[in-house]
């Protein structure tokens, strides 16, 4: 755990292996990743996520908590998808599916 100052820490959460995974293999990490977070999460006030796989984790502690959250896009998938040259690949559908329910749920969008 970081302290950043006294309204805010960095709480780094075991969840996966101790080594590098493939970004197609993250998604598959994120119910452990809630999982480690859902005991812990009543105490905090609010719910800040960055990249659309914390914000699926954020999106199911907020409605299990009723903790208020916000989501800052990393990138979206929707815009990555529609700005492809020819030898990039697509971000997957649930991503881009991922990221419209995160922002459906969310009282505030940065």
């Amino acid at each position: 755990m970081v302290e950043v100052n006294e309204h805010t820490r960095v709480i780094q959460v075991p969840a996966g292996p101790p080594a590098p995974v493939a970004k197609e293999s993250l998604p598959n990490l994120v119910r452990v990743f809630g999982e480690q977070l859902d005991s812990e999460i009543a105490s905090y006030d609010l719910i800040h996520s960055h990249y659309w796989l914390s914000g699926m984790v954020g999106r199911r502690l907020k409605a299990h908590h009723d903790i208020p959250m916000v989501h800052t896009m990393h990138t979206m998938a929707k815009v990555k998808n529609a700005a492809l040259s020819e030898d990039q690949t697509s971000e997957p559908d649930d991503r881009e599916q991922g990221e419209a329910a995160i922002v459906a749920a969310l009282a505030c969008l940065e």
